[in-house]
């Protein structure tokens, strides 16, 4: 739908412009008056140094008007492929505005979209293994309250709720907010991590 505007062009490529046009055409018009009075003054017959000068001043003054019409047909063929290249730019600005209600409108129904699907993934719970991180959290405290358990390390507890170690270290955040645990160094080896019950933190 679109024209691709002319190349540009430097202004001494363009011919030239009105005002030069008018100050050739003005040139012509003294060659003219020249040839008249030239004319006037000989009655009689030139000899062939003056007719040699009215032939090279008639050929100027006929080059100097076809040069002026090719000038003039130039541009007038420049000044229409730039109207037409204009015409189409203004077709799109016109095609965009009618466009640009339908955009916007879209763009929010996509936004809004976005944030539902966001609000449902920041609400929903969090799953391991298919089990939400509450119910495995839940599981890992129920069994060591069971079985009279103070603490374990992350690897034995990974075995009590039958995940990986990996896995088991995602719970980890949550398990350092949970009031009933937290988060020890072994004794024996710094590097190693225990999961304690709170409740027999001092023990």
């Amino acid at each position: 739908m679109s024209a691709a505007l002319p190349a540009f062009q430097l202004a001494s490529t363009l011919g030239p412009s009105p005002d030069e046009r008018e100050e050739f055409a003005a040139k012509i018009r003294s060659k003219d008056a020249e040839l008249e009075e030239l004319r006037e003054a000989k009655s009689g017959a030139m000899n062939p140094q003056e007719k040699q000068a009215l032939i090279l001043l008639l050929s100027d003054i006929r080059k100097g008007n076809e040069d002026l019409k090719k000038q003039a047909v130039k541009q007038a063929a420049q000044i229409e492929e730039l109207s037409n290249a204009l015409k189409d730019v203004q077709e799109d600005i016109e095609q965009i505005r009618d466009d640009f209600p339908g955009l916007i409108a879209e763009d929010r129904r996509n936004i809004k979209e976005i944030r539902s699907k966001l609000s449902i993934l920041e609400t929903a719970p969090r799953t391991v293994n298919g089990k939400t991180v509450k119910s495995h959290i839940d599981g890992l405290y129920d069994h060591m309250k069971s079985v009279g358990l103070k603490q374990v390390p992350f690897r034995s507890a990974a075995k009590i709720l039958k995940i990986s170690k990996q896995r088991l270290h995602q719970l980890k955040p949550d398990l350092a907010l949970d009031q009933r645990f937290i988060i020890v160094h072994s004794q024996s080896h710094s590097q190693k991590e225990l999961i304690r019950l709170r409740e027999y933190l001092d023990g």
